[in-house]
């Protein structure tokens, strides 16, 4: 992460993650998002955005196993 020169503040991953691949097409956006990520954070929780996620393309996940 830090090596791309995209976020040179990147300090590692949190305990709880989430790593899903997404279209080239999409890399500025991608970008966009983990540059605000901490913002962003702060009015939806890392459980409630990886439930609309799995939720919105039909993935099976047990909600107990959310942080």
């Amino acid at each position: 992460m830090k090596q791309s020169g995209y976020f040179p503040k990147f300090e590692g991953w949190c305990s709880g993650f989430c790593s899903l691949s997404v279209s080239l097409s999409v890399k500025p956006a991608v970008i966009k998002y983990i540059q605000s990520q901490k913002t962003h954070h702060q009015e939806v929780s890392f459980d409630e955005e990886v439930t609309e996620i799995y939720e919105r393309n039909g993935f099976e996940y047990h909600p107990d196993e959310l942080m």
